[in-house]
C-alpha cells in the first residue's frame, strides 16, 4: 500500500520531466499489475480486474507495448480462475497479436501465452488444442540457453502432455513425454517430479495390460 501510494503521488507530480513521468507512471502501472495478481491467489479473483485495466491504461499512456500486452496475459489468469475460459483466451490471443510479431524477441512472453491457452484447452477437454499449445511452448523454451530452471519447465509442459495423451488414451504418446520429463528429472535430482512420471507411465502399463512392467515400476 505504501509503494503505491509514493508511486501515485510521484505520478501526480505536476513538474516531472517528460522522462521522469514517463518512470513514475510506469512504476505505478507495475504497482496496479502486482494488486492485480495478489487475487490470483485470493477467493475473489474478480476483485483484481480493475488492477489490471488501470495497469494496460497506464502502460498504454507510456507506449510500453511489450508491458501493457503482458498485463493483458496475466489478466486472463484471472478470467481462468473464474473459469471464464472464453474471455480469457481472448485476452491471450489479443496479446499475441504483438507478441507473434517477433517470436525470437518475445520467446519468453510467448510461451507464458501459449502455456495459459493450454492450460484452458486442457480444462475445457479440448486436447488437440492443448497439445498444439503446448508444443508451440516447447518449441519456445528450444529457444533458450539451458539451465536447469529451463529444464524444469520443459519438464512441466512434458508430463501435462502426458496427461493429456492420457486422457485421449494414446498410451504411446503419453508414456514418450512422460519419459522425457522423467529423464529430466533425474537430471536435475527431482525426486518428486520423477515419482510422478514413474506413477504416470506406470498407470499406463496397467491399463495396457503389461503388469509385470507396473510391477517392475511400482
Amino acid at each position: 500500500q505504501l509503494s503505491g501510494s509514493i508511486a501515485y503521488k510521484n505520478y501526480k507530480k505536476k513538474n516531472n520531466s517528460p522522462k521522469l513521468q514517463q518512470v513514475y507512471t510506469n512504476w505505478l502501472a507495475g504497482y496496479y499489475s502486482g494488486r492485480g495478481v495478489e487475487y490470483l491467489h485470493k477467493p475473489n479473483p474478480e476483485k483484481g480486474l480493475s488492477y489490471f485495466d488501470q495497469s494496460i491504461a497506464l502502460f498504454k499512456s507510456t507506449k510500453s507495448l511489450r508491458e501493457m500486452h503482458f498485463t493483458m496475459i496475466v489478466k486472463s489468469s484471472l478470467y481462468t480462475k473464474m473459469y471464464e475460459y472464453e474471455k480469457a483466451i481472448a485476452g491471450i490471443f489479443k496479446a499475441l497479436k504483438f507478441f507473434e510479431q517477433s517470436t525470437e524477441q518475445y520467446a519468453e512472453d510467448l510461451a507464458y501465452a501459449y502455456s495459459g491457452l493450454a492450460f484452458i484447452y486442457s480444462k475445457q477437454k479440448k486436447y488437440e488444442k492443448a497439445i498444439e499449445y503446448n508444443q508451440k511452448v516447447l518449441a519456445c523454451y528450444r529457444e533458450f540457453d539451458p539451465d536447469n530452471y529451463v529444464n524444469y519447465l520443459t519438464s512441466q509442459v512434458h508430463s501435462r502432455m502426458a496427461t493429456v495423451y492420457m486422457a485421449l488414451k494414446k498410451y504411446p504418446e503419453t508414456i514418450l513425454h512422460a519419459q522425457k520429463a522423467l529423464q529430466l528429472s533425474e537430471h536435475m535430482n527431482d525426486k518428486y517430479l520423477k515419482i510422478q512420471n514413474l506413477c504416470r507411465i506406470g498407470t499406463v502399463k496397467m491399463k495396457q495390460a503389461k503388469y509385470d512392467e507396473a510391477e517392475k515400476i511400482f
